[in-house]
């Protein structure tokens, strides 16, 4: 897949939001018909002309669009439900990042400092732990945590790589990101192609950061970074890690030919996620139209 850099997560974000809203007004309007039928039949109530909708019921079930109201509600509860579930998973991991990582060394040594300017890396902090690792946390106010392992482990221009890689992430509000992301896949299950999308908005994110570092401080020294810390543990979820290790094989590609192409689409997910979409049709438009005839 290729496209304009933050596609992916529009068209992720943009589908998520229209089948919910989508499937939120059908459910609404179809419960209102619904309220406006029975209405009608109650004893002594007021009998308007009610909706034409209302007169072919479904045998042994009731009003025809009870079914099809059903599922889309069923459906509705299950994304909030999958979603929240999600929202709050990775929500209390990020909260959790004082505890995950080191004590935050309240002194920065020059030789982070210093990388850090180079860098024009910001909300930088000091983390007292020998895994070497570089990360962005933080939803509404994310800042860059290096460990002192990091700190001894690369050299001026590897540091000052890792800090620029870091900073994109927080100027783009990466966690944040990656939240809505992860939470408009989790939720909207039935559509296996959002976890493609996933995917590609997670690799595309890290070669961005990677092009903003290699402008500052040249593709040697990140390449360098990236060898050194291409096995750093992913210790936050929801977090962005400098060594992501699914997105390593697209960066050394980047970084090596200039470009790469992004993850594609798998193909079964797109026919499954075709196939849902289509019955979602068939469930709004198909089954009402089927009862007034």
């Amino acid at each position: 897949m290729r496209g304009r850099p933050g596609r992916s997560f529009a068209l992720l974000v943009g589908i998520g939001t229209g089948l919910e809203l989508g499937g939120a007004g059908v459910a609404f309007f179809g419960l209102d018909t619904m309220a406006r039928c029975y209405w009608a039949w109650l004893p002594g109530g007021a009998r308007p002309r009610f909706p034409l909708a209302c007169t072919r019921p479904i045998a042994g079930v009731g009003f025809h669009l009870f079914v099809p109201v059903a599922i889309l509600l069923g459906l509705l509860c299950a994304t909030v439900i999958l979603a929240g579930v999600r929202a709050v998973a990775l929500g209390r991991s990020v909260r959790k990042a004082d505890l995950i990582l080191g004590p935050r060394v309240p002194e920065v040594p020059d030789e982070l400092a210093t990388a850090a300017m180079r860098a024009g890396a910001q909300r930088v902090e000091l983390r007292h732990d020998d895994e070497p690792y570089a990360l962005c946390i933080g939803i509404l106010r994310p800042r860059v945590a290096v460990s002192t392992g990091l700190v001894a482990h690369l050299g001026r221009d590897e540091l000052a790589a890792v800090l620029a890689h870091e900073e994109l992430h927080r100027l783009r509000l990466a966690p944040l990101r990656q939240l809505v992301a992860r939470v408009t896949a989790r939720g909207l299950f039935f559509v296996p192609l959002l976890d493609d999308l996933l995917e590609v908005h997670l690799v595309e994110e890290e070669i961005l950061a990677d092009r903003s570092a290699a402008s500052i401080v040249g593709r040697r020294a990140l390449a360098l970074a990236l060898g050194k810390l291409s096995s750093a543990p992913a210790l936050v979820a929801g977090a962005s890690g400098f060594g992501r290790v699914p997105a390593l094989p697209y960066r050394v590609r980047a970084l090596q030919e200039g470009s790469t192409p992004l993850p594609r689409l798998g193909l079964p997910r797109v026919v499954m996620s075709g196939f849902s979409l289509a019955a979602l049709v068939v469930l709004v438009v198909w089954m009402p139209v089927a009862g007034l005839q």
